[in-house]
């Protein structure tokens, strides 16, 4: 969470690094299986990272990370559901997003 200003200076931080350390679009689960633009980075570089995107995000009101595993997506959401033909459900990221 966080203001526009708050939001605007990390979008500068994050473009910064992304230029610095060589990618374009961060998911989180590239990253830590060291797949896609993640391939081939050093422990040492993985903790640079995580180090300068913690501090990127220091000025943001609040920080909220969620995981939400696929089977229990399917399981516990879309199986629960009945998965009715005219309802639209939610996707596992719009969930996690109105959880967090």
């Amino acid at each position: 969470m966080a203001n526009a200003r708050q939001w605007s200076l990390f979008q500068a931080r994050l473009n910064a690094m992304k230029r610095q350390y060589g990618f374009r679009v961060f998911h989180g689960k590239d990253f830590k299986s060291q797949i896609g633009e993640f391939r081939g980075w050093s422990e040492q570089k993985c903790r640079a990272f995580l180090h300068d995107f913690g501090v990127a995000g220091g000025d943001l009101t609040e920080i909220v990370n969620c995981l939400l595993p696929n089977a229990d997506y399917e399981q516990n959401y879309r199986r629960a559901s009945g998965d009715p033909k005219r309802l639209r459900l939610d996707t596992a990221y719009a969930l996690c997003s109105a959880t967090a």
